[in-house]
């Protein structure tokens, strides 16, 4: 395991898979109530309640660039996403369940589809911290970047102005 992961115990619940997020409300409980509902109607994912959840199943990894969802018995990888690719993220409690969603970023095709991450967690501590742990990795990542593309970017725009004002 590298240092800088952290780990959740989850359920994994499943994914939504090229859902159209056309004009929805990223952050909207009823938009995603409607489409969870539907997503478990239709088996794409299992229907869960608080009383049957399992969090000795799966583990949630959260690493320097990439989430990664870990079957704890099999040792294999359920889902995994790089930083970059996430949209947004955030929690929710219904029936008792505390569920935390990760919204993936837009397929290159159409932007209006995009996958879901559903995970169910132990509370809404446990939610609270995942998220300060993923607003610690997003800002992170994204200074990162920032760095790279400034070290890489600037010395050759600096070049390209000196030279075109020749």
């Amino acid at each position: 395991m590298e240092p800088s992961t952290s780990e959740f115990a989850v359920d994994y619940i499943g994914i939504i898979s090229n859902e159209n997020y056309s004009g929805l409300d990223d952050f909207g409980r009823t938009d995603f109530l409607r489409i969870y509902d539907k997503a478990k109607k239709s088996k794409t994912i299992k229907s869960v309640t608080n009383l049957d959840v399992n969090f000795r199943s799966f583990v949630l990894q959260v690493l320097h660039d990439k989430i990664v969802v870990v079957d704890r018995k099999s040792k294999t990888c359920a889902f995994e996403v790089s930083i970059p690719l996430i949209f947004s993220c955030g929690s929710l409690s219904e029936d008792g369940l505390v569920i935390f969603t990760f919204n993936i970023a837009p397929y290159q095709g159409n932007l209006n589809y995009r996958d879901l991450l559903v995970l169910a967690l132990p509370d809404e501590k446990i939610a609270e911290k995942l998220s300060e742990e993923l607003n610690s990795k997003f800002a992170r990542f994204a200074e990162q970047q920032l760095q790279t593309a400034s070290r890489f970017w600037a010395p050759s725009f600096l070049r390209s102005m000196f030279l075109g004002s020749l």
